[in-house]
């Protein structure tokens, strides 16, 4: 069994090894959305590099993780706040070589748990179609596939939508006391 050893992330944070796991994401997306779809990502929108952003991660209430695995960062994660009890599942990447090991399950369980706590009725993603294997892990956390939705970054690009897949998990709500 693989332990993960996750860790929430603040400015004071060295944050080099969740940016080169971003890049590394970044590159590989931009890449697959080029050869597959004939689309530049650094063309459609000023904020293309938004996929690699983290900083706005960093403020409360928004979340970002990284996982390590035997001291090397393997994977990470974020929930970002959209508002009215949204929020969004954002930089989910695990390392190829690190996949298949429950390390993505590890983040995305954490976020979820990080949502619940923070008392949202409704988590949203939007991912990619060739990423098969997200699309498993999100489905077995009760992830549904939805319309495509306000407040995400590539929002009203029409390109981007025609090629993204949008999904949603409806939180469960604390009983009352």
């Amino acid at each position: 069994m693989t332990v993960v050893d996750l860790r929430r992330l603040t400015r004071r944070d060295d944050l080099s090894a969740v940016e080169a796991l971003l890049a590394a994401y970044g590159a590989a997306v931009a890449e697959r959305a080029q050869r597959e779809y004939g689309l530049v990502l650094a063309e459609l929108a000023p904020g293309a590099d938004l996929l690699t952003e983290i900083e706005p991660l960093l403020d409360a209430p928004n979340v970002l993780y990284v996982a390590e695995v035997d001291g090397q960062a393997s994977a990470t994660g974020a929930l970002r706040h959209l508002g009215d009890g949204v929020g969004e599942i954002k930089r989910m990447y695990v390392e190829p070589a690190a996949r298949r090991r429950g390390i993505g399950r590890a983040v995305l369980s954490a976020l979820i748990g990080d949502a619940q706590r923070a008392g949202l009725t409704r988590l949203r993603l939007e991912t990619a179609p060739w990423m098969a294997e997200a699309h498993g892990l999100y489905a077995s956390a009760g992830f549904v596939d939805h319309d495509p939705y306000a407040g995400r970054e590539f929002d009203g690009i029409a390109a981007v939508d025609g090629i993204a897949r949008f999904m949603e998990l409806r939180l469960p709500q604390p009983e009352p006391l």
